[in-house]
C-alpha cells in the first residue's frame, strides 16, 4: 500500500479504535485498505518463508561439503599417523 493510502487508512483505523463511526464510503475504504494490508502481509510472509527455505538449502549444501572435507581430513590424518614413530605416537596420544 502506498504511503498516502496507508495514512488515510490509518486515520480511519484510529477513529474506529477510539470508538468513532465511519460513513458507508469510509467503511468501504477502510475494509478495502485492511484487505490490501492483509494481502501484503501474507505475500511478505510467503516471501520470507521462501527466502528462509533457500537459505536452509544453501546451508545444508555447505554443511554437506564441510562434512566431506572433515571425512577426507580424518583419512589423511589416519594415514599420517601410521607413519609416526612409536614414541611420537605416544607423545601425541595417537591410538589411545
Amino acid at each position: 500500500m502506498e504511503r498516502v493510502a496507508y495514512e488515510n487508512w490509518w486515520r480511519l483505523h484510529v477513529r474506529l479504535a477510539r470508538g468513532g463511526q465511519l460513513s458507508a464510503e469510509e467503511q468501504s475504504a477502510y475494509e478495502a485498505g485492511r484487505g490490501k494490508l492483509e494481502q501484503e502481509e501474507t505475500f511478505q510472509e510467503a516471501t520470507d518463508a521462501k527466502r528462509a527455505r533457500l537459505e536452509l538449502t544453501r546451508l545444508e549444501q555447505e554443511h554437506a561439503q564441510l562434512e566431506r572435507q572433515r571425512r577426507q581430513l580424518e583419512v589423511e590424518i589416519a594415514q599420517l599417523e601410521t607413519q609416526l614413530s612409536e614414541p611420537t605416537r605416544q607423545f601425541l596420544s595417537v591410538g589411545d
